[in-house]
């Protein structure tokens, strides 16, 4: 997460100033050439990784919105997931030579750089939105209901907030203009993927698009590899349904992350557990595929916190970081690692998170 990582050029830090925004909502002034600096001092390579997903950079809204449900916070964008443009990157994170000399320094360093697209909706400033604003799914239902967060009744058409406007992808003039600004960051920077955000939350027809423009204007022309991994949370039926040739080449597993979450933190989670989740993964993805098999995410509160007993599985941990500080009570959370340690002289103890039992 850009604004979180590291920050070299203090003059592009620009929190919002409104003290309705709580400081952990704000920005904190993490940059692209943050990131790229620490590529030059060999961070990334020194944990053994060959690959980098970047949150979204896209230009976000400056201003501070409150969330529709309770308890109604404040926020700023700080997150990227709030854009207002397709093609600009956010001037709080840098500028497009930024972005071009960090992808430039991540391939010389054999780093691969992943770019968080956010293509389920636009925030209301978006220009393309106040031109269009037919472009949206309703925000009111035909019962009357307000159409926002209705996750699974409505996944293809819910608003994530009354100021993200959800595009309308029955619309093709909307999957002909998202469609070019995906390709954009590939054509223009040479960026080797996507990390897909709300997958679940779009239409099949915009991913077959996709795919389908990039295999025949990027993939088989240039011979250029371009990964696509997505975010769904659900059934393993509903997470495969986005994965396959025309489509994505993966998403993250979250059923098996979860199982490997619970038996990896807690000692009376039996390992069979994990082995029983991980074939059934196998059976539904194949052993061919591209899934991620994940240690957490931005959207979670870290293993450790877990692991180590600063969080209970049985609390709400998005709430518990808005009333205490979550530090770190027991160490051996250190000792018990979500990913499989190979201990090999081959792989010198280099973590995998390709999870595995013995």
């Amino acid at each position: 997460m850009i604004d979180r990582f590291a920050d070299a050029n203090p003059a592009n830090n620009f929190a919002v100033k409104d003290e309705r925004v709580l400081p952990p909502a704000n920005y904190m002034g993490g940059d692209l050439s943050g990131i790229t600096r620490q590529i030059k001092q060999g961070y990334f390579n020194d944990l053994g990784i060959n690959t980098l997903w970047i949150s979204p950079i896209t230009q976000n809204a400056l201003g501070a919105y409150q969330e529709y449900p309770e308890p109604r916070r404040w926020f700023s964008g700080y997150h990227g997931y709030w854009p207002i443009s397709n093609n600009t990157v956010d001037i709080r994170f840098g500028t497009d030579k930024d972005f071009t000399t960090l992808v430039t320094q991540a391939h010389q360093n054999n780093l691969n750089v992943l770019l968080d697209l956010v293509a389920n909706h636009v925030h209301e400033e978006h220009p393309i939105y106040k031109a269009h604003p037919q472009w949206a799914t309703p925000l009111i239902l035909p019962d009357g209901r307000t159409n926002i967060r209705l996750w699974d009744e409505h996944r293809l058409t819910t608003w994530f907030d009354s100021f993200l406007p959800t595009l309308d992808y029955e619309k093709p003039e909307v999957v002909r203009f998202m469609v070019d600004s995906s390709l954009y960051w590939i054509q223009q920077y040479g960026i080797d993927g996507f990390r897909h955000d709300a997958t679940k939350h779009i239409p099949n027809v915009f991913w077959q698009s996709l795919t389908e423009r990039l295999k025949r204007e990027i993939i088989v022309p240039r011979q250029k590899s371009v990964l696509q991994i997505g975010e769904t949370y659900g059934s393993r039926e509903l997470i495969g349904s986005y994965v396959g040739s025309g489509q994505m080449d993966g998403q993250f597993d979250f059923n098996l992350y979860f199982d490997a979450r619970a038996v990896f933190a807690l000692d009376n989670e039996p390992f069979g557990k994990l082995q029983t989740s991980l074939r059934e993964s196998l059976n539904y993805y194949g052993y061919h595929s591209l899934m991620g098999n994940i240690s957490g995410n931005h959207d979670m509160a870290r293993f450790n916190s877990y692991a180590s007993e600063a969080l209970r599985f049985d609390e709400n941990a998005k709430e518990a970081g808005w009333s205490r500080r979550i530090e770190i009570v027991n160490p051996i959370g250190y000792k018990k690692p979500p990913c499989y340690w190979h201990l090999s002289p081959l792989y010198r103890a280099y973590p995998s998170c390709i999870m595995a039992t013995k």
